[in-house]
Formats: C-alpha cells, structure tokens, sequence
C-alpha cells in the first residue's frame, strides 16, 4: 500500500517525508478544489520538493468549470511550469481532454464524484488508453464492489484513506448572502429543518459552494481489507485539519493498525463510510409511504407546519372541499396512526380567528398530539 498526501508548504512536506510519504499533491487554487497557492508558488514549491529524488509530484487539477472560466483559465497557464509536475489529477472531462491532448505526463483520473458503475469506468479508462496511471474511486463504493472491479480494470485504484466527505456541490456562491465578509474563501455549518442532522460543513470559494457530511472518513483501522479489494493507493487528506499535530497519529494508526489515539485527538467523529457496506438504499422504501399516500376521496391537504402542543399548520389541496369550524377531520400519520378531532377554532397565518378555508389557503388550528409533518388530513365521512 502507497500513501498519497496533499501539501501546502515545507513544513508539511517534511514532516510526511520523514513519515516515509513518497506522493505528494500539490494544490493551486486556479486549479483544485480546494487549493491554497498561487501558480507560481504551486510550480515552486512542486521544484524544490523534486530535490528529494525518490518523490512523486503530482498537480491537482480538479476543478469544474463553465466554459468561458476555462478559457481564460487555459489563457493563464500559457506560462505555467507543468513539466516540474510528474503526473497531472484531474477530475472535468474537458480538463481530461486538454491534459490528453496538451501534456505528456501520466494523468490521475478522479471519479470520486461519480461514475459508479462499471462500465463508465471502464469507458473513461479506455478514453484515456495508456495514459491514464490511476483511478481514484467514490468512497461510496463498498469493498465488495471494488474487488469485483479489480478484476475487470488493469489501472491502478486509489481510495481517501482519512478525510472529508464531499456531500454536495454547486458552483453558486451560497454563503456570499449571509456574511459581509467579502474573502474569497467563508466556512461555516448548516442544519437540517427537516430532520434531527446538523453540523454539516459548509466552504464556498472561487469554485463554488461545498457540503461535507459532518462525520470524516477513517479506513485506517481496516488497512488489509482494503488491500485485499485491490486498492494500491491510499489519500492520507488533512487539507482542513491541523496537518502538523495530526499526521503522526495518522502515520501511528496505519502502522499499528489502532486507531484509539486518532479519534480521541481528531476534531470530528469519523467512521469507515461505505466500505464496509453501501445501505443508502436503505431508505428507498421509505419514501414512498404508503401509509401518507393520498386517498381521493373525501382528501383536504397535508400538514406542512407542526408546534407541537401548540399549533399545527395544514394547507388544504382538494377544490370541492373546503374547511370549516366545527368540522371532524381525519388526520393519517406517517406511522400509520389515525387521528379524529372535531375543530373548534381555525386561524390564518396572522393568527386571526376565521370561520372557514379553501383549496390553496394555509389554514392553523390546534396541535393534536402525536401528528407530525407529512400527514394527510381528510374530511370525516361522520361529519
């Protein structure tokens, strides 16, 4: 197994070398994600690591872009040095075919984001032919997955061995909005109002906006099973950690095999993700409840707002049915419970006591216990 490792600066760089780290990414910020130099201190810092001769540069190239942003992008790299660089990462097809067409070296295909199949896989390879040194998997793919598609490729596979865990991307600005701080980079965190997750981290930079699960990945403490799938690469990725204090706990886990000390010193929890076992679809069957699902007849609406204990806000759907105080309504819960109640009192948004509501209106009333968001609310058949 060989360790690959992102580095901003000489002190991280030594710091991995004496670790007996050989592969290093280098990041401009034009170029990667989630890069931190400028070009020429990328090609810099890319020659005076090349000094130790037993190392291996590779740039990382993987950014998105629109094509206007490429263009001038490909107008800046004219008199950029990529032949410090032994192999180029990249991750936009359009990126891939420049690099094919424009560069010499060996290219890292990144298929983190996507491409989950086989046969995609397998056809991005085949574009590539001979030029293409290693695939970088989705950390969605269980080990069981991985081993089956190390029988059908012959390009070297390569896996995050700790790191963040990219949930979502939009190349939007989506916290530009919420700060008046006007840098190119703002961080924070977001919470889900449907449900209980929170602490989802949050990083827009000149590539756009970022989500990552609030949890990192750590495949540290399972090193022989993801040996035995077949992975020869392994991304030791501390970008958005303390890279000086962490990384020999790092180092200590992959050669010991305990992970004991890294999670008690790591500032996030982390867990194995799916390469154990993929059980996202898990949840397929759910989303389609067939205990909410709408019954025409006698159907008002659905509850769209709960207080619990205090109000619960319905919004009526059906033309031929209105609502009224002193009506009976059924209500059916996501768990399959049936509540009857007789209104007495019906408000609008203001919170003005009114008399009746029709389909399209948002109408308030009482919270009845035990119904949640996503109940169906029909007319009582005894009303």
């Amino acid at each position: 197994m060989k360790y690959i490792t992102p580095v901003f600066d000489v002190h991280q760089f030594n710091l991995a070398y004496q670790e007996g780290v050989r592969e290093f990414l280098i990041a401009p910020t034009k170029l990667s994600r989630f890069g931190k130099l400028e070009l020429r201190e990328a090609s810099d810092f890319a020659l005076s690591i090349k000094e130790k001769n037993d190392v291996t540069v590779v740039l990382e190239w993987d950014a998105l872009y629109c094509q206007n942003k490429f263009s001038q992008l490909i107008n800046e790299l004219k008199s950029f040095n990529f032949e410090v660089f032994d192999e180029i990462r990249v991750q936009d097809p359009g990126v891939f075919g420049w690099v094919l067409k424009n560069l010499n070296q060996p290219i890292q295909l990144n298929l983190e984001t996507g491409n989950h199949n086989l046969e995609a896989i397998k056809n991005w390879a085949s574009y590539g032919k001979k030029r293409i040194s290693r695939l970088i998997l989705s950390p969605e793919l269980p080990g069981n997955i991985i081993t089956e598609y190390r029988k059908n490729l012959d390009v070297p596979f390569e896996l995050m061995g700790i790191g963040r865990i990219l949930l979502f991307y939009t190349p939007r600005e989506l916290l530009s909005p919420l700060s008046n701080d006007k840098r190119e980079v703002l961080e924070g965190s977001a919470s889900s109002e449907e449900s209980p997750h929170s602490g989802f981290q949050l990083l827009q930079n000149e590539h756009g906006t970022f989500m990552f699960n609030p949890k990192d990945q750590s495949l540290l403490d399972q090193i022989d099973a993801v040996e035995m799938a077949g992975v020869a690469h392994l991304r030791l990725d501390l970008r958005f950690h303390d890279y000086q204090s962490l990384f020999p706990f790092v180092m200590s886990a992959l050669q010991s095999g305990k992970t004991d000390d890294l999670k008690s010193n790591w500032p996030v929890k982390f867990f194995a993700g799916f390469f154990r076992v993929n059980k996202t679809d898990a949840l397929f069957k759910k989303l389609k409840n067939r205990k909410i699902v709408r019954q025409d007849q006698n159907y008002l609406g659905v509850v769209l707002d709960v207080i619990k204990k205090e109000t619960m806000g319905i919004k009526l759907k059906t033309r031929e049915l209105g609502l009224s105080a002193g009506d009976t309504i059924e209500i059916h819960t996501p768990e399959g419970r049936v509540k009857k109640q007789k209104i007495d009192q019906l408000f609008n948004s203001k919170g003005e006591s009114i008399s009746n509501a029709t389909a399209g209106q948002i109408v308030f009333m009482k919270h009845i216990g035990g119904v949640s968001i996503r109940s169906s609310v029909y007319k009582s058949q005894q009303a």
